[in-house]
């Protein structure tokens, strides 16, 4: 039996994630950018902010929970007193409020997902499906010994419905097997072309 893994606030949550990371990229683009200027404050400011921040580069690509906790790094080392006058010099002071304001909503959706799959946990399939196999073979031995006693054509049909499922079940799940095999093969015979 196959579950959804899929949450109503992943949506939102990659939404999120798009504007943190183009928030974070724009930050610390323009801090680069603005080691070159021509104005020697703004140069100056660029150049302390470059150093302070450059351990922040990457950031984007990290996981999402850890993502969250190097934004919050990133955002308190910019508002330390040394660096928030290079901040305003460089006028990011905008972009570092709504980094804030988008990280904190960032944090609050991961917490909420991870609230949510907790208490809709529905445990794990393996022991469901060994008491759907007794089922399943209960099910199926009823029904061959009741055509064996007591032959009818709603019986008949059952089973050449039931027998219709397995065969397409088999044939679907073989087919997997083989389209991931397949896959396996083509990536090691990727892996050694390079």
């Amino acid at each position: 039996m196959a579950q959804s893994r899929v949450s109503d606030e992943t949506a939102e949550i990659a939404v999120v994630d798009k504007e943190a990371d183009d928030l974070i990229t724009y930050i610390l683009s323009a801090i680069r950018n603005a080691r070159q200027s021509p104005v020697k404050t703004q140069r100056e400011a660029a150049t302390t902010l470059y150093n302070a921040t450059k351990i922040y580069a990457g950031i984007q690509q990290m996981a999402q929970r850890q993502e969250v906790q190097q934004a919050r790094g990133l955002l308190t080392d910019l508002a330390k007193p040394d660096l928030k006058a290079h901040v305003q010099t460089l006028a990011l002071q905008p972009a570092v409020d709504q980094l804030s304001t988008t990280i904190d909503r960032y944090a609050s959706l991961l917490e909420s997902r991870a609230t949510s799959q907790v208490a809709t946990n529905l445990g794990a399939a393996k022991p469901v499906r060994k008491k759907m196999n007794t089922l399943y073979d209960e099910m199926t031995t009823v029904a061959f010994a009741f055509s064996i006693a007591v032959p009818a054509a709603e019986l008949s049909t059952f089973i050449t419905k039931l027998n219709k499922l397995i065969d397409d079940t088999t044939t679907a799940y073989n087919q997997s097997r083989a389209q991931m095999k397949a896959a396996k093969v083509a990536a090691s015979g990727e892996k050694k072309m390079e």
